[in-house]
């Protein structure tokens, strides 16, 4: 998919029209997490990620073995799994399944401002259990709000679940 071509929403449901199509934004990032960002914000929102050359993040410390060994007690830096993204395809693909859900959060607008990024927040605990109708532990409702004002609402579970097992009941099964 080129940089010109609209952003494309699920399966049937053809290009999704965003007031991000054809921008571009800017991941200070290395190790090829913009490699995994990139088609999930492209496909959502239309946007292009550009790398900046000159942003070093491996200069702010965090993979650092002369650091680490310097700001330790006997000098000697531990040396653990090495974490970096392009060397790590587990991570890749967690990173790349996070890029896909903040570019669906950054898609939806807030229904009372149309703000960017309007979604879950919290849950509401207190399912009804299915015997005996008492409040359990199990998330009943999702929060929504917006960052940008004070809209919320309640929203039922994804899932459909609307009784909790009574495996789940301090009243039915102690």
């Amino acid at each position: 998919m080129s940089g010109s071509e609209p952003p494309v929403g699920r399966a049937g449901q053809g290009p999704v029209v965003t007031p991000y199509g054809g921008r571009q934004a800017s991941l200070a990032t290395k190790h090829g997490k913009a490699v995994a960002c990139g088609r999930p914000l492209r496909r959502a929102l239309g946007v292009e990620l550009v790398v900046p050359d000159d942003f070093d993040t491996d200069a702010l410390g965090t993979f650092s073995i002369a650091r680490a060994a310097a700001e330790s007690d006997d000098g000697v830096a531990h040396v653990e799994t090495d974490m970096r993204a392009h060397l790590n395809p587990t991570r890749m693909a967690v990173i790349r399944k996070l890029a896909f859900r903040l570019a669906r959060r950054i898609a939806t607008p807030c229904p009372g401002c149309a703000a960017p990024g309007f979604g879950q927040t919290g849950e509401v605990i207190g399912l009804p259990c299915e015997w005996c109708e008492s409040a359990t532990e199990m998330i009943r409702l999702e929060s929504w709000s917006c960052a940008a004002c004070s809209y919320r609402e309640e929203r039922p579970r994804r899932d459909g679940l609307r009784r909790a097992p009574a495996q789940h009941c301090p009243h039915c099964n102690p």
